[in-house]
């Protein structure tokens, strides 16, 4: 009897310590970095995707104040992890084929007084998924054959290359992405 009242009390202790699932939580700060000068206001704010207990990608928003045309320049603008280049970066609406040549990467303009509001995430960390899975047939963001990756805990930084009245201004905004393990 005193065997039996053993082997339960270490089922029963076993099934607590198992039955506790541990999920990771992720968590911004700030929550929107943004940066603001007299000829633009560029605002950046990592993103979780329905559902999902992570980021894996940022809304970027560029406003600019002057009357004159300005440009990002993508092939100069780039993802920063823990202070360290660490790639370019790709755009909601990207293909495949653009991938290829994301050296290549055009300069946006906006006009005078205009908004870009775009989704963008590092290149290095997209996932890459067969166009005939079931996942790439039923989720809209990967009929091009990729999502964006999860954005790890750390430094994560946008070095946004802008031209203004042709000089190149460069912007560093960064957000601190803390990851959490917590028990469900």
């Amino acid at each position: 009897m005193k065997g039996m009242g053993l082997v339960l009390g270490i089922l029963l202790a076993g099934s607590l310590v198992t039955g506790c699932a541990i999920v990771k939580v992720y968590t911004s700060d700030p929550a929107v970095q943004i940066a603001d000068s007299a000829n633009y206001r560029i605002e950046i704010e990592a993103q979780q995707q329905a559902g999902a207990h992570y980021f894996d990608d940022f809304r970027l928003v560029v406003i600019n104040k002057t009357d004159s045309e300005m440009k990002i320049d993508w092939s100069q603008s780039y993802y920063v992890l823990n202070g360290r280049k660490n790639g370019k970066l790709g755009w909601k609406g990207m293909s495949a084929d653009q991938l290829k040549e994301v050296k290549k990467a055009p300069m946006v303009p906006i006009k005078g007084g205009n908004t870009l509001s775009q989704i963008v995430f590092p290149l290095k960390l997209i996932g890459w998924e067969g166009l005939r899975s079931k996942s790439a047939q039923t989720d809209p963001r990967l009929k091009s054959g990729f999502h964006p990756g999860i954005l790890p805990a750390g430094k994560n930084s946008i070095e946004l290359a802008l031209i203004l009245n042709g000089k190149t201004v460069r912007e560093r905004l960064t957000i601190n992405i803390v990851m959490k393990k917590l028990k469900q």
